[in-house]
């Protein structure tokens, strides 16, 4: 994982604490202000997923990020041809 600096990228973060339950992917890491921060990433279907910050303080809340999985294209593909 990367963090955003400005405009630019910080150096990878150590991902603690990987476990994997069903869809469902969780994470944590000690952000650069110190912090110990959780996540958990579930697939929702195809090539998409939801990142969710959890184990906020009370009362604070975040909303899940989607994401998705672009597919490559093929670089060259062959040229259709009509007779």
């Amino acid at each position: 994982m990367l963090a955003v600096i400005d405009d630019r990228l910080d150096a990878p973060i150590k991902l603690k604490d990987v476990n994997l339950n069903g869809k469902i992917l969780f994470f944590d890491f000690v952000d650069t202000d110190g912090d110990n921060d959780k996540f958990q990433m579930e697939l929702t279907e195809g090539n998409s997923a939801r990142l969710q910050w959890i184990g906020l303080p009370n009362g604070m809340k975040a909303q899940p990020i989607a994401m998705s999985r672009a597919l490559a294209r093929e670089s060259n593909p062959s040229p259709k041809t009509t007779k």
